[in-house]
């Protein structure tokens, strides 16, 4: 798993540094920043705790929700935008099911620190000091700790200190605004809704989860 999360990321830093290559060459303005972000998600279908190899199915069902909130640092090439971020949030898991029958167990929160490596391609329409730019891309994030709630022990089978099971990777689409304030500084809100088609929870894979992020920052052309 950690060899897959090492090729996914390699990946994106190559794509990105061709692109900016190739845009380098040119005189499209280069521009860094930082935002703040906020992000929500909410996964269905769940499964985790021991593996039935009969019914091919995890004892416990549920779904989860998220809340992540923190700072990204983006790198900007007119086409491209390059990001790093920092989250820290609060999940809850709601179990629906235990073996096959309904219960009702009561959330609990688990809090963690992620980090993300976000690629977005774009393309933007100037009018005057506004740019409006919609935008598609992808986003792996990476489990850097999680503090559990203490529920259902008997089903963790994964250690907190082995995050692997938990790093995402989403598909992320929307539109970037920025607003000039001078000739190289300029105000970035952006809105991307994301659909996550691979998660891990201890060790089982899943495609669902939809989700949206929210960012509000300030530009600098170099």
């Amino acid at each position: 798993m950690a060899k897959k999360s090492l090729l996914i990321m390699g990946m994106m830093v190559a794509i990105s540094s061709a692109v900016l290559a190739q845009v380098g060459n040119t005189s499209t303005p280069i521009s860094i920043g930082v935002k703040a972000t906020l992000d929500f998600s909410s996964d269905g279908g769940v499964q985790t705790g021991p593996y039935n190899p009969v019914t091919k199915e995890r004892a416990v069902y549920g779904t989860s929700s998220e809340f992540n909130g923190g700072l990204s640092v983006f790198f900007d090439a007119r086409f491209v935008e390059f990001s790093t971020n920092f989250l820290v949030g609060v999940d809850t898991f709601e179990i629906n099911k235990v073996l096959g029958v309904n219960v009702n167990y009561l959330a609990e929160a688990n809090m963690s620190f992620s980090t993300g490596l976000s690629l977005l391609g774009k393309f933007p329409f100037s009018f005057g000091k506004l740019s409006l730019a919609p935008a598609i891309g992808t986003e792996y994030r990476l489990m850097v700790f999680r503090v559990a709630a203490d529920f259902l022990d008997e089903a963790e089978t994964i250690p907190n200190d082995f995050m692997t099971p938990y790093n995402t990777l989403l598909v992320k689409f929307g539109g970037i605004v920025d607003f000039d304030l001078t000739e190289r500084l300029f105000l970035r809100g952006t809105i991307l809704g994301s659909y996550v088609i691979s998660a891990f929870t201890d060790g089982n894979f899943y495609t669902q989860g939809i989700g949206a992020q929210i960012q509000l920052g300030i530009g600098y052309r170099l």
